[in-house]
């Protein structure tokens, strides 16, 4: 049973390297404001009020519908009055493929204007760019260090990752794994739970690490440190990836192999998690397949106390008493 909480390597990469776009509507500084007085504020001048609006417009949040002619206009209007933050997220939209008509040369004008600026979300996705090379941009592995180096120095913790990753990867600079993870160690230490997750992905695969023959070496016991304080701030949703990893491996390209009883040990945090209330109906669901790969290697005892414990946060959840011989009685049926 595949389940809308699976989560590939790629996607856990893709988000990580996405958290200061894909989820930008975090960034809305006036969230709190309605929409008018938000409005009413970027019609006297006030820049920050125009980005709130185009980021607004842009994802379709906080009381706007979906419009990108409107996002790039008020983006455009706080980029004439210098604001930094307008410029990056108007480079992302000419960057990216279809928003708007894809313009790298004006993004690249764009966040060169920002990084002179000293804007270290402009130097992280500049450095991004020679990084990728290509459309109009000559490949420069040199500058994407450069950038990323000064972004880092900064506090840009994306930049403190990407710097591991090259590094790790032997990418302009000698492999050197000592500098990978104190890299991506500092980024963690001050990025939020997916980034805390992947760092432990890292560890957890050591040099397999999405096939990229990474120079970092496994080692479980940081994996565990890194999981668990991922799962601190992230909460079952982490618990959940964590325990999903575990399960099945290189299955889902991280590079790990699978280890059933750290799979068993996340899955029972997130039950003990769902105790106290803090799992939803949809992410317990998600552990059917969990009891299905249960029975595949016949782990009869602990297959019966995971049902049981799975059943229990979903009578809960849904409201019902939790009748524990009659959960008993299923377990049997399903046998």
């Amino acid at each position: 049973m595949r389940h809308p909480f699976r989560l590939s390597i790629a996607l856990i990469v893709a988000l990580v390297v996405t958290i200061n776009s894909a989820f930008a509507q975090e960034n809305v500084a006036m969230a709190a404001l309605p929409i008018a007085e938000v409005e009413k504020k970027a019609q006297e001048g006030d820049s920050e009020a125009m980005v709130d609006l185009g980021l607004r417009y842009r994802w379709g949040a906080y009381g706007a519908n979906k419009d990108i002619k409107k996002a790039v206009s008020y983006l455009e209007q706080a980029v004439a009055k210098e604001n930094t933050k307008a410029m990056v997220q108007l480079a992302e939209l000419y960057h990216m493929d279809g928003e708007v008509e894809k313009d790298v040369g004006k993004a690249r004008e764009l966040l060169e204007k920002a990084v002179e600026k000293g804007d270290t979300d402009a130097m992280l996705n500049l450095g991004g760019l020679y990084y990728e090379g290509g459309e109009g941009v000559e490949k420069d592995l040199g500058k994407a260090k450069e950038l990323w180096e000064k972004a880092a120095e900064g506090g840009n913790v994306m930049a403190m990752f990407f710097l591991g990753t090259m590094y790790a990867a032997g990418d302009a600079v000698e492999k050197d794994a000592k500098k990978a993870e104190e890299w991506f160690e500092k980024a963690a230490e001050q990025g939020g739970a997916m980034l805390m997750m992947v760092i432990g992905t890292i560890y957890a695969a050591g040099d397999g690490f999405i096939g990229e023959g990474f120079a970092v070496e496994k080692d479980l016991d940081k994996a565990d440190e890194w999981f668990t304080k991922a799962a601190e701030k992230g909460g079952a949703f982490i618990m959940l990836a964590i325990a999903e990893m575990y399960a099945e491996g290189d299955e889902m390209g991280t590079g790990m192999e699978p280890d059933l009883e750290k799979a068993r040990e996340w899955y029972t945090k997130l039950l003990d998690y769902a105790e106290a209330g803090k799992v939803d109906r949809d992410q317990m669901m998600a552990c059917q397949w969990f009891i299905d790969l249960l029975k595949e290697v016949d782990d009869e005892e602990y297959t019966k106390e995971f049902i049981k414990g799975v059943k229990k946060a979903i009578a809960k959840l849904d409201g019902e008493e939790d009748d524990e011989d009659e959960d008993e009685d299923d377990e049997d049926d399903e046998e």
